[in-house]
């Protein structure tokens, strides 16, 4: 029992960092959940442009002077 109650004191003393620790992880994750739609909207237009341009540029355009 004694070895229980001093265990149980030691751990009484880590609690307020060990609370503080789980709420900074906390924020953390609700901040990156946050964050996630805003910079999808941000660059994903982006991304998928330059996937676009890359995925064509050896494309070959050529023009015809029909209407002169």
């Amino acid at each position: 029992m004694e070895e229980a109650f001093a265990q149980l004191d030691k751990l009484r003393e880590k609690l307020p960092s060990m609370k503080l620790e789980e709420n900074l992880e906390r924020g953390a994750a609700i901040i990156a959940l946050a964050a996630t739609p805003v910079l999808f909207y941000y660059f994903f237009p982006r991304l998928y442009a330059l996937v676009w341009l890359y995925s064509r540029r050896s494309y070959i355009v050529r023009h015809s002077r029909r209407g002169e």
